[in-house]
């Protein structure tokens, strides 16, 4: 397996471990956001 697919493939997981929390934390905040104008 050369080097640069190992490491590309590791950028992807990279990518996806930080998209996906931030993801979350977007639609949390969206929601903490409807609940505060709903008040």
């Amino acid at each position: 397996m050369p080097p640069t697919s190992k490491k590309i493939k590791q950028n992807k997981s990279i990518i996806f471990a930080i998209n996906l929390p931030s993801q979350i934390m977007m639609i949390s905040f969206g929601q903490n956001l409807g609940r505060f104008l709903m008040k």
